[in-house]
């Protein structure tokens, strides 16, 4: 049965899922020398202390500041947004994902995929804890790409209201590194943003405080199918990027009552996507 609109679901402070402690510890040295060699920028830093321990849950992973993410997320924030046709056009210089340095640091997005985004934004809700969302689309069309405009339009859609600046926490499995963005100044709702690694081998969701902040961001944008990992359940709003393959998103829309929907390309939905039959008879999805 389709969902009409967005859903959302109660707290999951209960029930979290913690990674064997003896298994971080063991990848710790390998990960940790790929991501100094893989990711250019990084410097030693530690996480500012307010970001440290949130609700009483203290933050126990090995953050590192990196000067490139943090140019990338504020070039982002104040690059200017141009109309192509149904296209929206931010020229970026600098390139956070792999397949942006393969390809172009151009960032394009169709309108439907913003107003897929837009409708996902209007449904979140700050005082609400663990509300989570599943978005699913076929591989090449552009849901990787698209994540970086979501982000620029939740910190966008705070700096309008006048509202705390969120920290996002996004987890890129392709790449195999976890962005964490923090705001400069908290309380001030125009702050620059501040960037931060880690590998993902070392990373799990209930180490890092920031997510225990319902205003807070997780977004995961999952690896392949047969690889896929549910994300684990925290308070902060967790939007789950990933495939129309049921392998990817079955166990998290289960534990966490996620809502679901389905992103397209607007010049591959006719070609590449399942009908909405089809989509509706295999996994349930929400109509924009």
């Amino acid at each position: 049965m389709a969902m009409s609109a967005w859903s959302t679901m109660g707290s999951t402070n209960a029930g979290l899922r913690l990674l064997p402690k003896q298994k971080v510890q063991a990848k710790h040295t390998q990960c940790h020398l790929r991501a100094n060699i893989l990711c250019l920028g990084v410097a030693r830093g530690e996480l500012p202390s307010i970001w440290c321990e949130i609700n009483g849950m203290r933050d126990s992973l090995s953050w590192e500041r990196n000067a490139r993410a943090t140019t990338y997320i504020n070039e982002l924030l104040q690059a200017p947004q141009t109309e192509v046709g149904s296209l929206a056009v931010i020229k970026m210089k600098i390139t956070l994902q792999q397949d942006e340095q393969r390809t172009t640091s151009t960032l394009v997005v169709p309108s439907g995929t913003r107003g897929s985004w837009g409708a996902l934004l209007n449904d979140t809700k700050e005082e609400v804890a663990g509300q989570a969302y599943v978005v699913i689309g076929t591989p090449g069309v552009g849901k990787s790409r698209s994540l970086n405009y979501l982000i620029r339009e939740i910190i966008s859609k705070h700096r309008n209201k006048g509202s705390l600046p969120p920290a996002i926490v996004f987890e890129h499995r392709k790449d195999g590194f976890v962005w964490l963005f923090v705001p400069r100044e908290r309380e001030n709702p125009q702050s620059e943003y501040e960037a931060y690694i880690v590998g993902q081998d070392l990373f799990a969701a209930t180490r890092a405080a920031v997510l225990f902040d319902k205003r807070n961001y997780y977004i995961v944008d999952s690896g392949k199918a047969e690889e896929a990992k549910t994300p684990l359940l925290v308070p902060a709003k967790t939007i789950y990027s990933c495939s129309p393959d049921y392998r990817h998103f079955s166990e998290f829309r289960r534990t966490s009552k996620a809502s679901a929907a389905g992103i397209e390309s607007e010049s591959k939905s006719r070609r590449n996507y399942p009908t909405t039959r089809q989509r509706n008879q295999n996994h349930p999805t929400t109509s924009f």
